[in-house]
Protein backbone atom coordinates (compact mmCIF):
# COMPACT_ATOMS: atom_id res chain seq x y z
CA UNK A 1 0.00 0.00 0.00
CA UNK A 2 0.95 3.27 -0.93
CA UNK A 3 0.42 6.59 0.60
CA UNK A 4 -0.69 8.89 -2.97
CA UNK A 5 -1.39 12.75 -2.97
CA UNK A 6 -3.63 13.29 -6.04
CA UNK A 7 -3.78 17.18 -7.02
CA UNK A 8 -7.01 17.19 -8.86
CA UNK A 9 -8.84 20.93 -10.10
CA UNK A 10 -11.73 18.54 -11.08
CA UNK A 11 -13.57 17.76 -7.74
CA UNK A 12 -15.73 14.88 -9.69
CA UNK A 13 -12.77 13.13 -11.27
CA UNK A 14 -10.89 13.65 -8.02
CA UNK A 15 -13.45 11.47 -5.89
CA UNK A 16 -13.62 8.95 -9.01
CA UNK A 17 -9.80 8.74 -8.73
CA UNK A 18 -9.56 8.36 -4.88
CA UNK A 19 -12.24 5.63 -5.01
CA UNK A 20 -10.47 3.99 -7.58
CA UNK A 21 -7.01 4.34 -6.04
CA UNK A 22 -8.04 3.09 -2.80
CA UNK A 23 -10.82 0.38 -3.79
CA UNK A 24 -8.72 -1.04 -6.34
CA UNK A 25 -5.39 -0.60 -5.07
CA UNK A 26 -5.65 -0.38 -1.65
CA UNK A 27 -3.66 2.58 -1.24
CA UNK A 28 -3.87 5.57 1.40
CA UNK A 29 -4.68 8.80 -1.15
CA UNK A 30 -4.95 12.21 0.18
CA UNK A 31 -6.70 14.25 -2.23
CA UNK A 32 -6.28 18.26 -3.03
CA UNK A 33 -7.46 20.46 -5.26
CA UNK A 34 -4.97 23.08 -5.83
CA UNK A 35 -1.38 23.66 -5.83
CA UNK A 36 -1.19 25.49 -2.68
CA UNK A 37 -3.34 22.73 -0.82
CA UNK A 38 -0.92 20.52 -1.59
CA UNK A 39 2.46 21.96 -0.98
CA UNK A 40 0.26 21.99 2.80
CA UNK A 41 0.00 18.34 2.48
CA UNK A 42 3.80 17.51 1.26
CA UNK A 43 5.06 19.56 4.52
CA UNK A 44 2.63 17.22 6.73
CA UNK A 45 2.30 13.75 5.47
CA UNK A 46 5.11 11.37 3.77
CA UNK A 47 4.07 10.50 0.55
CA UNK A 48 5.19 7.67 -2.43
CA UNK A 49 3.28 9.21 -5.39
CA UNK A 50 2.25 12.23 -6.45
CA UNK A 51 -0.39 12.49 -9.28
CA UNK A 52 -0.41 15.88 -10.82
CA UNK A 53 -3.19 17.52 -13.01
CA UNK A 54 -1.88 19.42 -15.34
CA UNK A 55 -5.03 21.85 -15.56
CA UNK A 56 -4.18 22.83 -12.07
CA UNK A 57 -5.72 26.70 -11.79
CA UNK A 58 -3.74 28.45 -8.98
CA UNK A 59 0.24 27.27 -9.97
CA UNK A 60 2.17 25.74 -13.05
CA UNK A 61 1.89 21.55 -12.84
CA UNK A 62 5.80 22.28 -13.28
CA UNK A 63 6.55 24.64 -10.45
CA UNK A 64 4.43 22.47 -8.40
CA UNK A 65 6.63 19.48 -9.04
CA UNK A 66 9.62 21.00 -8.19
CA UNK A 67 8.21 22.50 -4.89
CA UNK A 68 7.13 18.51 -4.19
CA UNK A 69 10.28 17.36 -5.06
CA UNK A 70 12.09 20.26 -3.25
CA UNK A 71 10.06 18.98 0.32
CA UNK A 72 9.99 15.37 -0.68
CA UNK A 73 13.27 15.02 -3.10
CA UNK A 74 12.17 11.32 -3.09
CA UNK A 75 8.63 12.17 -4.17
CA UNK A 76 7.54 10.05 -7.32
CA UNK A 77 5.71 12.03 -10.24
CA UNK A 78 3.04 11.33 -12.52
CA UNK A 79 1.47 13.69 -14.55
CA UNK A 80 -2.48 13.45 -15.23
CA UNK A 81 -3.00 15.54 -18.73
CA UNK A 82 -6.39 15.04 -21.08
CA UNK A 83 -5.64 12.42 -23.78
CA UNK A 84 -4.24 14.45 -26.52
CA UNK A 85 -2.77 16.95 -24.54
CA UNK A 86 0.57 17.27 -25.17
CA UNK A 87 2.83 18.24 -21.97
CA UNK A 88 5.55 20.91 -22.13
CA UNK A 89 8.82 20.30 -22.79
CA UNK A 90 10.18 20.89 -19.05
CA UNK A 91 7.18 18.42 -17.86
CA UNK A 92 8.86 15.79 -20.19
CA UNK A 93 12.55 16.58 -19.07
CA UNK A 94 11.74 16.24 -15.15
CA UNK A 95 12.49 12.96 -14.10
CA UNK A 96 8.69 11.72 -14.02
CA UNK A 97 7.30 8.12 -13.33
CA UNK A 98 4.28 8.00 -15.84
CA UNK A 99 1.45 9.56 -17.20
CA UNK A 100 -1.92 9.03 -16.56
CA UNK A 101 -4.18 10.72 -19.11
CA UNK A 102 -7.97 11.52 -18.53
CA UNK A 103 -10.12 9.87 -19.32
CA UNK A 104 -8.51 6.65 -17.69
CA UNK A 105 -10.58 3.06 -17.21
CA UNK A 106 -10.87 2.24 -13.82
CA UNK A 107 -9.89 -1.70 -14.39
CA UNK A 108 -6.00 0.15 -15.43
CA UNK A 109 -5.42 2.12 -12.69
CA UNK A 110 -3.93 -0.14 -10.50
CA UNK A 111 -1.58 -1.65 -13.02
CA UNK A 112 -0.73 1.87 -13.93
CA UNK A 113 -0.26 3.11 -10.54
CA UNK A 114 1.86 -0.09 -9.75
CA UNK A 115 3.93 0.78 -12.91
CA UNK A 116 4.59 3.99 -11.50
CA UNK A 117 5.64 3.31 -7.85
CA UNK A 118 8.18 0.01 -9.49
CA UNK A 119 9.71 2.83 -11.09
CA UNK A 120 12.96 4.26 -9.40
CA UNK A 121 12.81 7.02 -7.30
CA UNK A 122 14.31 10.28 -8.45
Amino acid sequence: MASILAVVGDEALATLLKDGLEGTGGHQVRLVHSGAEALQAINHHAMDLAIIDVELEDMRPIKLAHALRQAQPTLRIVWMPFLGDELSEEMLLLDTQGILTKPFFMEDLPTRIAEALSKPQP
